[in-house]
């Protein structure tokens, strides 16, 4: 008999997997009380599904909702523990560092790219990549309104999304370089006093398609689209991908230690865009390590591999710069291959089997021991 902890839904699917006898418990007192000589913890971060107007609330609500205890008090009686965060966050690390056990496995939407954790210690759960896959699977005719291939006004959108230092970088680079009548920008920055920039949900979508857009505060808040309930952030904003060729990718995460994988990335796979990625180091390197193709056929995507924020950006913005004086129709040539392909694996792959698959390997590399 295997003892289960869990203190999510989430993990039931994966626990119904498992083909030994167990008991499960929601109760951490009567899971450390119990008499197996096997036990296993599934512990969610309770913020996992928690919107937050800014990263200090964030930081704040995590140190108070004692989430690192509770890993603490499971990894001490457990012999296995899976710690899900559907997020990664700067202060991840501190977390990283505190709970880098060899019995502690990290399930989290991404890669990360130094020692605080062995990276065998690290689960990949593709949580929005998934969730948009699923959205757009049963709305499949809105992504038959992109008109993909045919040249566009514009070179690039630029949804920046709320405010981060690379996007503030961004913001000043589209402006001192005269961009702004090659590139769709909007930024929910509320400093910038300029009334040239528009909420993303002032202009990204037709709101004729979309209900309770009138109480939006941030993206992450539900609306009604298409008969689906969906934060506003996983829906693609396609009137403005129609006017525009590329896309400027601003990630949630711009650390170098980690790489996260949101709705803003899985929205430009989908769509089939080019992109170019304003992140941390080595974002599409790892994107590429899960199957992903990116563009180097077309532009110098060194500039990944670049370790510093600033100069990588620079980097990155040279080949917007660049983008904007190409041939758009000599580019869709080229990247068609590209875009195909990651629409493809996207769409046709099973993200959350992929997660349980790697757990479940876990469990039976101990349990047969």
């Amino acid at each position: 008999m295997i003892s289960i902890y869990s203190n999510n839904y989430i993990h039931n699917p994966i626990i119904s997997l498992l083909n030994v006898e167990h008991c499960v418990y929601r109760s951490v007192g009567e899971y450390v009380a119990s008499s197996s000589e096997i036990k296993i913890a599934f512990v969610s971060h309770q913020n996992c599904f928690e919107p937050f107007e800014s990263e200090e609330d964030r930081v704040k609500w995590t140190q108070s909702n004692g989430f690192s205890n509770l890993i603490q008090q499971l990894k001490s009686n457990s012999n296995l523990v899976f710690a899900f965060d559907n997020e990664i966050h700067p202060y991840h690390k501190q977390l990283f560092e505190q709970h880098c056990q060899s019995n502690v496995h990290w399930v989290i939407p991404g890669h990360i790219n130094n020692s605080y954790i062995d990276k065998k210690n690290v689960i990949l759960w593709n949580f929005y990549l998934n969730n948009t896959q699923m959205f757009y699977s049963n709305i499949l005719f809105k992504l038959q309104e992109l008109n993909h291939n045919r040249t566009t006004p514009l070179y690039f959108d630029a949804l920046l999304g709320q405010i981060r230092p690379h996007r503030d970088f961004l913001y000043q680079q589209i402006k001192d370089n005269n961009l702004q009548n090659k590139i769709k920008l909007t930024y929910l920055n509320p400093f910038l006093n300029d009334n040239s920039i528009k909420f993303e949900w002032d202009s990204n979508i037709n709101k004729l398609e979309v209900e309770h857009t009138e109480h939006l505060i941030i993206t992450w808040q539900q609306v009604s689209y298409h008969g689906q309930q969906q934060p506003m952030a996983r829906v693609i904003p396609i009137d403005v991908y129609n006017q525009t060729a590329y896309s400027i990718i601003a990630e949630t995460g711009f650390e170098n230690f980690y790489s996260f994988y949101t709705e803003k990335t899985a929205k430009a796979l989908l769509a089939k865009r080019l992109f170019v990625m304003f992140s941390g180091y080595k974002f599409l390197e790892n994107l590429q390590q899960i199957g992903f193709q990116t563009f180097g056929n077309v532009i110098d995507e060194s500039y990944d591999q670049i370790p510093d924020n600033q100069q990588r950006w620079s980097a990155a913005f040279e080949q917007v710069k660049k983008l904007c004086n190409m041939d758009q129709q000599e580019v869709f040539k080229k990247i068609n291959p590209v875009v195909e392909h990651n629409y493809s694996l996207l769409m046709n792959t099973d993200w959350d089997q992929h997660m349980m698959n790697q757990i479940q390997q876990k469990i039976n590399d101990y349990t047969t021991i």
